[in-house]
């Protein structure tokens, strides 16, 4: 079972991903959440769900990343399988990364990236 991760608009929730696929689901319009990757080369899908969002939604995605190279952390649209959305490659720096989606129509769009964050 993959971890699911609800985004909090006062606090933010801060989860971590070792491996494997998780998913964010939002209770609120304006939401940030902080994830914490770790582990080895590899792929982590995290699936931005589609459940219930309104047209102008905001995400703020805080990663906060290892000095492992190659970690490709890959963002979709509401499934493992939905289109990719945007895509983060770790070079073994540590630096953290924060991604902004906005939601339009039920679908996630990118907005925009600072790396480092």
């Amino acid at each position: 079972m993959r971890p699911v991760w609800p985004a909090n608009p006062i606090s933010g929730i801060s989860s971590a991903n070792s491996g494997g696929d998780g998913s964010i689901v939002l209770t609120s319009p304006l939401s940030r959440v902080t994830l914490t990757i770790t582990g080895v080369a590899g792929t982590r899908n995290i699936i931005l769900s589609t459940a219930g969002i309104g047209t102008d939604w905001r995400l703020t995605v805080l990663l906060l990343l290892p000095t492992t190279p190659d970690i490709n952390i890959v963002f979709r649209n509401g499934s493992a399988g939905g289109a990719i959305i945007t895509s983060v490659l770790t070079d073994g720096s540590g630096n953290s990364a924060a991604i902004e989606f906005y939601s339009e129509n039920g679908t996630w769009h990118y907005l925009r990236a600072q790396i480092p964050a």
